[in-house]
């Protein structure tokens, strides 16, 4: 029996629908990508002209500018502290160092060593520039830099330490002068606006508040307290905006979408759209109280469900939990220094910090955040 000719008619019409159709979705998939791509480009560009671009003024938080650029000498000040550190002697490690009660009668040799770094650090702090290009440059090429996050963190370990010898021997006024260091280094670091800057800056600030515990206050003269109190004070002023840097996030991971597909494997296009998704939903609570923005936050966490992407929530809190260790210093430094208490607002609270006057000479200043233990983070402040 012959076959029916319209047969191979009809299997043609039939291949012929379904390439049709393969290339209606094909086509509405490459539509839809570039529309992605294009929201995603155009968000980068958005963000990226409200930062500071290149070579900006610099100036440190105490003291005069001089000639230099900042983010150099921090990665000289790196380079050299780890350069500096021990292998298998923990005997000078700037960490094993810290956890000590009493600093060794030797901490002087011990540390001698790190003094390069230690310039380094000064020189980069009191910089009269300060290059934001290459202070972002470190998170798209993996290179060792000024923002090589295990090396920075072992540079604030032992400023910190070097803080509490310098008070240990009777010199206040050093102490002060390396606190400003660490603190115009880790706000050099929030101008780099990106999320893994503001985990870095959280940490290191939270580690230079809890350095000065309230003993190593009273032993300042008068002029370095209010030193002190006032380059503090003008730290927590300067702070960018958070949103910034969650807006940094995208326009740093938004250079790869004109890559090809091997160089750019670690940045997913869906995630880049899912931040932006993030960013523009968040937008709206930026001012609004802890407790609301708090919501927002955990509200988007599940766009954000990629294993790669940046956790905001968890930023954010970081950063609040440091602004809160500050702002308590800063009321802890007034009180000593016999002025009125001023009214800062408590960044994990709705309102503002919480202070107690047990006696005449005493303040304990709380917010409503929760430290590691399940207590409020709070300092006892008295007036010797």
């Amino acid at each position: 029996m012959e076959s029916s000719p319209s047969r191979p008619k009809t299997a043609l019409v039939g291949l012929t629908v379904i390439v049709l159709l393969a290339y209606f979705v094909w086509s509405r998939e490459a539509e839809q990508r570039a529309h992605r791509d294009a929201r995603i480009r155009a968000a980068a560009l958005t963000y990226s002209a409200r930062m500071p671009q290149g070579v900006q003024p610099h100036a440190p938080l105490l003291g005069d500018s001089v000639h230099g650029e900042a983010i150099e000498n921090y990665g000289r000040a790196v380079a050299l502290c780890g350069a500096a550190l021990p292998c298998g002697d923990d005997s000078t490690d700037p960490w094993a160092l810290s956890q000590l009660a009493e600093l060794p009668p030797d901490i002087a040799r011990r540390l001698a060593k790190y003094e390069p770094a230690l310039d380094a650090l000064a020189t980069g702090a009191a910089a009269a520039t300060i290059d934001l290009a290459a202070a972002r440059r470190p998170l798209t090429v993996r290179s060792p830099g000024p923002t090589d996050f295990p090396f920075v963190a072992n540079l604030v370990t032992l400023a910190a330490l070097v803080v509490r010898h310098e008070l240990a021997s009777g010199n206040g006024s050093a102490a002060v002068r390396r606190t400003a260091d660490l603190m115009t280094l880790q706000l050099d670091f929030l101008r780099g606006t990106a999320s893994a800057f503001e985990l870095l800056a959280a940490e290191g600030v939270t580690s230079v508040c809890c350095t000065w515990i309230d003993d190593r206050i009273a032993s300042l003269d008068e002029p370095n307290r209010a030193a002190l109190r006032d380059l503090l004070a003008r730290f927590d002023a300067a702070l960018p905006p958070i949103q910034r840097s969650f807006e940094g996030d995208l326009t740093l991971a938004a250079r790869w979408l004109d890559r090809d597909d091997r160089e750019r494997d670690h940045v997913s296009p869906p995630l880049l759209a899912a931040i932006v998704a993030s960013i523009e939903r968040l937008a709206s609570s930026e001012a609004a109280p802890w407790s609301v923005r708090r919501q927002a936050l955990v509200a988007q966490a599940p766009t954000l469900a990629y294993p790669e992407a940046p956790d905001f929530a968890a930023v954010e809190t970081a950063r609040r939990t440091a602004t809160a260790h500050l702002r308590l210093l800063i009321v802890a430094l007034g009180h000593h220094l016999g002025e009125p208490l001023p009214s800062l607002r408590d960044p994990l609270g709705d309102g503002d910090l919480e202070v107690e006057r047990p006696d005449a000479s005493t303040i304990v200043v709380r917010s409503a955040g929760l430290a590691p233990d399940g207590k409020r983070i709070e300092r006892t402040a008295k007036r010797r």
